[in-house]
């Protein structure tokens, strides 16, 4: 992996940064405290805090992973392994990790536009980011990552289904017990397919590997199940144990009636112990079977196989149409050559030449019609053909020599084997393997050079069989003819004279034959671009596909998340900022320095639901992080009740800092006052000690007693609380009992609703009250904050103002206007000049007639603002992204360029242009005021109406609204 060159953390990326997740947590803000006792009563899970971290890789962040989430550097590594070339990449993933951390490619793929207009993203990449992903999840024993915790967090919560959809889905149902009550719970779906831009082909793997998933969770149940069915009290089925045989698809009161037909006693705990193990046995079978099958069902490689076979069967075939087209190119082509060369000469046998021998090689259907009546080999054509076949047999004299070379090579090699190991067969046998030498190749090559070349022999008799006739010439029999053909190919090149003729017979069945055959060709001519055509459309399709489904089986096992989601995704995500380059944030240094220290420092401690879980860790990394910040540091390291770590209330710390460090909140002299909770503190340590697991039973009781006298102190200060905000406090216990009421149990719900009562008679009239006088409130300040908005406008507005206002002497004679209104008016009538002289294109089928019109329009009307319609407009925009015509886009760009120039000739330029503008729409504007109707205009539609006119008559410069250029 290439070293990067900076060396300072850069965070520029929006990729880059810290997020906290949490799981099992709310949207209404609380300390988590109300969930945590909610789980311990009715059981379930409590929930879960992890923190994710994204940083890019250079050499300090490359330091940084060393040194804290592994047990080795890279160069320590290297020399443990004792392999100098073992790459990064093998580092971080062989070597020993203390952090999961991971090195990920973030791809980021190009959008272009569909056939109907439509952005669509491609597997094309346009940007891509490697760094390092780093989680942190305090797990007893394990090194997890956000995968890993979607998938454990799925178990023991609760997840809302519409009923509709859960009719349908038949979501996974469990029981959980607390000590006061139990629970029955929606699980969430095991895993997700998000389809998107998936490969059809695609499709089915991921598919099959959601169902693999989906077989393996029910297998699991099936194991929880026996352990169940083991330890059955009695013979009545536990509501868990019915709802794990539901979620197995097997019907509980089905299962229950089979008892009698099956023999077997439903009073007998044995037997029916055995009866629903066999039940049970059968059904994981099934599952087993399912499993087995779906594994066997096509992989990524089959799929891509088989698309690979479909393309290539496209391109053979249309490789086979593009060779036959060319054939019969070429065959018309020679047919109306021969054909010129035989109507020529009808009157009767013509010289079989070497020009005719060839043309009649690529027409092979005129075989049957050729009769050919030999001639004579004159002397000249003997002496050349002596001379041709000279060439021939050095060149196979040539190719000999290096056989035979290659052959004593060969008994060489073998021979010197043979002496090295003559004592040692399986040593000799050993070696010819590992050089390849077969030793009936080698008794093979022996032969071959103790004989003769045979062809080089067959020439050389031809050669002296026409030496025979140098003087006279011979006349060419068949048997001469055919041993020229086997022997000497292109024979016919080279003599000096033709030695054959086409009989006159043979001519005319060979012109009549071109005859008919030729219209046959010429229709298949005509009809084969239109198979090539459809071939190349079917080959290009599945060579997309076969592209799509490469690409996409890389991007896929980079961003699988991205197409299906196994397990539970976190409830909440909070984005944090890397205290990086000058900016406020967390800085990643120390927190991963934390990390180190909680896994691997002297003060490490074991996992303890209480005292050491993965909130309270989680705490303490993201409170490392804001160390540098004082104000950051007391929000991050605030805990539920001073000393218990929740996922709620790691998620309010998260976003309190997050808001911090938006609104720019610095650290005082009052921040410690203002934050801090003495009896919520004292709570707090009285609830440690009475959860404490190693503390004695009455240091547990002193802690339990302490609470409750801590709870009286805090009574006045909820009840005054209260009543200064009987609305919060009206819905705080309305929550609660909500709450509980959506549990089981009678004497909690009986209990907390008459402590509840008297408070609620009290705070319902005042929770009223103040509801009112908020609605109230709101109604009248109304209009005083259209005052205050009207005092606040600020030149900041002018960013939407593209022409200036006018001098300052004009601008303090017309006082009554604000200067967004007078930009609105100045700019309205700029635009009504335009709007004047402005010629509109409409749409037209042809863009190419849209944009010849453009032209013309901007020739016939010089001193018009020529501008296409919306429609005409999208449409030529659209042909010229795609047309390869550069003279037609240049045109199009001219004519946009043009009519610009024009629509600026209507601002004005200098200052007293501008001043005798502002001038004239002034004195308009209260003419028209003063002739219209008197209306006694609101504030708000005072404002109203400057919004209006900043909106509706603001211009870009050298521009108009319904221009699209």
């Amino acid at each position: 992996m290439s070293r990067s060159k900076d060396e300072v953390l850069e965070a520029n990326d929006s990729l880059f940064g810290i997020t906290v997740q949490t799981w099992g947590t709310n949207d209404r803000p609380s300390n988590g405290m109300m969930n945590f006792a909610d789980q311990q009563f009715f059981g379930g899970d409590v929930g879960h805090a992890s923190i994710n971290m994204k940083l890019p890789v250079t050499d300090k962040t490359k330091q940084w992973i060393e040194k804290y989430c592994y047990s080795q550097t890279y160069d320590q590594f290297k020399k443990v392994k004792g392999n100098e070339d073992k790459t990064y990449e093998e580092y971080l993933k062989t070597a020993k990790r203390l952090i999961p951390v991971e090195l990920k490619t973030q791809v980021t793929r190009k959008a272009q536009y569909d056939s109907n207009g439509n952005l669509v993203t491609t597997h094309e990449k346009a940007y891509e980011q490697i760094y390092f992903d780093i989680d942190w999840s305090w797990w007893p024993g394990r090194l997890q990552n956000t995968e890993d915790d979607m998938v454990w967090e799925r178990e023991g919560k609760h997840f809302e289904y519409d009923e509709k959809w859960k009719e349908y889905l038949q979501p996974e149902q469990r029981v959980h017990r607390g000590k006061l009550g139990s629970r029955k719970m929606d699980y969430a779906p095991t895993s997700i397919i998000h389809q998107r831009d998936i490969p059809t082909s695609e499709l089915e793997k991921i598919t099959r590997d959601h169902k693999i998933h989906t077989i393996e969770e029910k297998l699991n149940v099936v194991k929880l199940l026996q352990s169940k069915i083991d330890e059955m009290p009695h013979t009545k089925m536990s509501p868990s144990m019915e709802l794990m045989f539901k979620n197995l698809g097997i019907n509980v009161e089905k299962l229950l009636d089979e008892t009698k037909d099956n023999g077997v006693d439903p009073t007998n705990l044995e037997a029916m112990r055995e009866y629903l193990t066999n039940r049970l046995t059968e059904r994981k079978l099934e599952l087993e079977t399912e499993l087995s099958e779906a594994k066997k069902e096509v992989d990524s490689t089959q799929v891509k196989n088989k698309v690979e076979d479909v393309y290539y069967d496209f391109e053979y075939k249309l490789n086979q149409v593009r060779k036959k087209m060319e054939e019969v190119n070429s065959q018309l082509e020679k047919m109306d050559s021969l054909l010129h060369k035989l109507e020529g000469n009808t009157s009767g046998p013509i010289p079989y030449t070497a020009e005719i021998d060839e043309l009649m090689s690529v027409l092979p259907f005129l075989k049957e019609e050729l009769e050919l009546e030999n001639g004579t080999l004159s002397p000249k054509s003997i002496e050349n053909l002596i001379d041709h076949i000279d060439e021939l047999k050095n060149e196979l004299a040539s190719k000999q020599e290096k056989k035979n070379e290659r052959n004593l090579n060969l008994i060489k090699k073998y021979e010197e084997l043979c002496e090295q190991y003559k004592d040692d067969e399986e040593g000799l046998e050993e070696a010819l393997w590992e050089e390849g030498i077969d030793v009936e190749e080698v008794n093979s090559a022996k032969k071959d050079i103790s004989k003769p070349a045979p062809e080089i022999q067959k020439l050389t008799d031809l050669q002296e069989q026409l030496r025979n006739h140098k003087e006279s010439g011979v006349k060419l029999s068949s048997e001469l003819e055919e041993t020229l053909n086997s022997s000497v190919k292109m024979w016919k090149t080279k003599i000096d004279s033709p030695c054959q003729v086409i009989s006159e017979s043979s001519v005319k069945a060979l012109v009549s034959k071109i005859n008919s055959t030729r219209p046959e060709l010429v229709k298949e001519k005509e009809q084969l671009p239109e198979q090539e055509e459809s071939l190349s459309k079917e080959a290009k399709k599945a060579q997309e596909e076969l592209i799509k489904i490469q690409e996409f089986s890389q991007f896929y096992s980079e961003n699988s998340s991205a197409y299906m989601v196994i397990g539970l995704p976190p409830h909440h995500q909070v984005s944090l900022p890397l205290a990086v380059n000058g900016k406020r944030g967390l800085h990643p240094e120390a927190m991963l320095k934390k990390m180190h220290e909680l896994v691997a420092g002297p003060e490490k401690k074991e996992f303890n639901l209480h005292t050491n879980n993965c909130s309270l860790t989680s705490i303490e990394v993201l409170s490392a992080g804001a160390q540098h910040d004082p104000l950051l540091h007391s929000i991050m390291g605030t805990r539920a009740l001073g000393f218990f770590g929740t996922p709620q209330q790691v998620l309010e710390n998260a976003k309190l800092t997050s808001k911090t460090i938006n609104e720019g909140k610095k650290s005082n002299i009052f921040t410690p006052l203002v934050t801090a909770s003495p009896l919520d503190r004292a709570l707090g340590y009285a609830m440690s000690i009475y959860m404490d697991p190693e503390a004695s039973k009455a240091k547990q009781n002193a802690g339990l007693a302490l609470g409750v006298l801590v709870g009286l102190a805090k009574t006045p200060g909820i009840i005054i609380g209260s009543l200064l905000n009987p609305k919060q406090g009206f819905n705080d216990i309305l929550n609660t009992l909500n709450l509980v009421y959506s549990r089981n149990s009678t004497g909690l719900k009986v209990g907390l609703t008459l402590m509840a009562l008297p408070a609620m008679i009290v705070l319902a009239p005042l929770a009223a009250i103040q509801k009112g006088v908020e609605v109230i409130a709101e109604t009248i300040a109304k209009p005083f904050k259209l005052i205050a908005n009207l005092f606040k406008q600020k030149p900041e507005s002018t960013d939407e103002i593209t022409v200036s206002v006018g001098s300052k002497k004009v601008a303090e004679k017309e006082g009554s206007y604000s200067n967004t209104a007078l930009a609105g008016l100045v700019n309205s009538k700029i635009k009504s000049k335009i709007d004047e002289n402005t010629i509109t294109v409409e749409f037209q089928k042809s863009p190419q007639k849209m944009i010849e019109e453009f032209e013309s329009q901007l020739k016939e009307n010089p001193g018009k603002v020529v501008v296409l319609s919306e429609k005409a407009h999208n449409a030529v925009l659209k042909f010229v992204s795609k047309s390869d015509d550069e003279a037609l886009k240049q045109k199009f760009y001219d004519c946009c360029n043009q009519s610009v120039a024009r629509s600026q000739k209507f601002a004005p330029k200098t200052r007293d242009e501008i001043d005798e503008l502002v001038e004239e729409v002034t004195s308009t504007d209260k003419t028209e005021l003063t002739t219209s109707p008197r209306q006694e205009p609101s504030m708000s539609s005072t404002i109203d109406e400057e919004e209006n006119i900043d909106s509706e008559h603001q211009i870009e410069t050298g521009t108009e609204s319904t221009m699209r250029i």
